[in-house]
């Protein structure tokens, strides 16, 4: 898992996310959700997926394998839908996760070490007006000023979810990754051991995203493989500057965020060996 960046131009935001028919599509499910069951379909949110895809260079959010290669992507909540009904319709708690990650592990669990948050209060009898109000009081709309963003993030975090949301996050900050050569695996690890955040973090991972997963080691394992060649070829000796600087894109690749378990590549080749090649913007 890598942290991404959420593009925020009418371009790649459907317009069914943004206002006006943002909070329209909110007064329809303030509806929904009084006439229970509650079961949204999931075409009013299927057309953010291109845009999500795009953020991810096709790869599962999380787990970091390209959609198709372990399972096909969905649009995911991170927030569980189930649990966080008012932010069914929210982009920002939109990610493209694989169907492995998302529905055999995540599913609707979100542990937190904070304070849940409260489902917004709904007036019985409502008028249009009020509707409207709370409508567009319950989510976020993505191409809002940033102060407006980090308004809402800072509320969101006040859960301290266990789990990290690659847009609001940086993996980075806990995760790192530990090679095996006997088992041929690539484990992730806490960054830093004593840290007991950082240990329920990674816990959270481990347990509700399926990230040691026995298939992930092995995957994982057999990138390792290849850019541990190209380290020790940037190591030599006797390597011509020309082939140096050659097998440094090639690490450098690696890194890119469309590069399968990118995460693991920056961790080894910046923290672990201390190479100097920077990460690719």
């Amino acid at each position: 898992m890598i942290h991404l960046q959420r593009a925020r131009t009418a371009k790649h935001i459907p317009p069914s996310f943004r206002d006006p028919k943002r909070t329209t599509r909110n007064v329809a499910l303030i509806t929904t959700f009084q006439a229970p069951p509650f079961k949204p379909k999931s075409s009013l949110w299927k057309s953010a997926k291109k845009a999500l895809s795009r953020e991810s260079k096709g790869k599962c959010a999380y787990c970091e394998t390209p959609a198709g290669a372990s399972a096909h992507c969905d649009v995911e909540h991170f927030r569980p839908k189930s649990k966080y009904w008012w932010l069914t319709l929210c982009y920002d708690n939109y990610v493209f996760a694989c169907q492995i990650c998302n529905q055999m592990h995540k599913k609707d669990y979100f542990p937190i070490s904070g304070v849940r948050l409260v489902a917004p209060a709904l007036v019985a009898n409502a008028t249009p007006a009020q509707l409207q109000a709370l409508a567009a009081a319950m989510s976020l709309e993505p191409m809002a000023n940033a102060a407006a963003i980090q308004a809402w993030e800072q509320a969101l975090n006040t859960e301290l979810p266990d789990l990290p949301d690659p847009y609001h996050d940086d993996p980075g900050r806990w995760f790192a990754w530990e090679a095996d050569d006997v088992l041929k695996e690539v484990r992730l690890v806490p960054r830093d051991p004593q840290n007991a955040r950082c240990r329920t973090i990674v816990a959270a991972a481990e347990q509700y995203l399926g990230l040691n997963r026995e298939q992930l080691l092995q995957l994982r394992y057999r990138m390792y493989g290849y850019i541990a060649a190209f380290r020790d070829l940037y190591q030599a000796a006797d390597i011509p500057a020309h082939h140096k600087n050659s097998v440094a894109t090639q690490l450098s690749t690696s890194m890119e965020t469309g590069a399968s378990f990118a995460g693991m590549a920056r961790h080894f080749v910046r923290n672990v060996w201390n190479l100097p090649i920077p990460v690719p913007p």
